[in-house]
């Protein structure tokens, strides 16, 4: 629990930093609990082309059990080479809530283009990716209440580093750090969000079916003075058919 303060005074920091707010402390922070269960399958496109498929489903179960968001991304990758991919993708989302307790039924679409980059270390017999991801995210304008006409454009920034260790032959360990910043239409503060995650990673060999199941912290800043604080449970079943590459970093 040190560590998890440790890094909870980290992040406060950060977003006292790019916000420019002088006082988390009287924010509002939401303490929250979710599962999200995800199915990722990759698949070889040519020589150096891998096509990736997630499907992922969040659901609140605390302080009240409901839907939260459902997001597809679609994404190819060209790999230069061992250690670097550029890739390109589009995701579409649904937001139920942000507050499982407020019971106003309201769904909120978004789309999302985005362009990345990572690049592959070796750390001792494991490795450490780096990833730098850009985001045009197109979402929904809406009231609070109802949806509007058209949509509103948001511009984010995302950096992280996520480090897979094997332990065995079939189990990986998995680590990693992940902030966002973002600009645009509607946004009045820089800092989005910061993802703290670890968690284990079991192959069942050929086929080549994984499961991961990892902790997530989650501190994401609403309006420009509410908080959530999040622990997430994520559950991960993905099939990585043959020629295509294990990923360290989850989305």
């Amino acid at each position: 629990m040190a560590s998890k303060q440790f890094f909870h005074s980290l992040l406060i920091l950060t977003g006292l930093c790019l916000s420019g707010d002088r006082a988390v402390a009287q924010s509002a922070v939401f303490r929250q609990s979710l599962i999200w269960t995800r199915f990722y399958v990759k698949a070889p496109v040519g020589l150096r082309g891998v096509f990736h498929s997630e499907y992922d489903n969040r659901i609140f179960l605390s302080p009240a059990l409901r839907q939260h968001q459902f997001i597809t991304h679609q994404h190819y990758h060209y790999v230069h080479n061992p250690a670097m991919e550029s890739w390109i993708g589009a995701s579409y989302s649904v937001v139920s809530a942000q507050k499982p307790e407020n019971q106003v039924q309201l769904n909120v679409p978004e789309w999302r283009l985005w362009q990345a980059f990572s690049y592959k270390q070796a750390l001792f017999n494991g490795s450490v990716q780096h990833r730098l991801r850009w985001e045009e995210r197109f979402i929904h304008q809406n009231n609070g209440t109802n949806l509007t006409p058209g949509y509103r454009l948001v511009f984010r920034l995302r950096y992280g580093a996520g480090i897979q260790w094997p332990v065995s032959k079939h189990l990986d360990l998995k680590m990693g750090d992940e902030v966002m910043v973002q600009f645009g239409e509607g946004v009045s503060q820089a800092f989005d969000q910061n993802r703290l995650w670890a968690g284990l990673d079991y192959s069942f060999g050929k086929p080549d079916l994984h499961l991961e199941l990892l902790y997530m912290w989650l501190w994401q800043q609403g309006s420009a003075n509410t908080f959530y604080d999040r622990d997430i449970l994520r559950l991960t079943l993905s099939q990585v058919i043959q020629g295509a590459q294990k990923a360290a970093f989850p989305e």
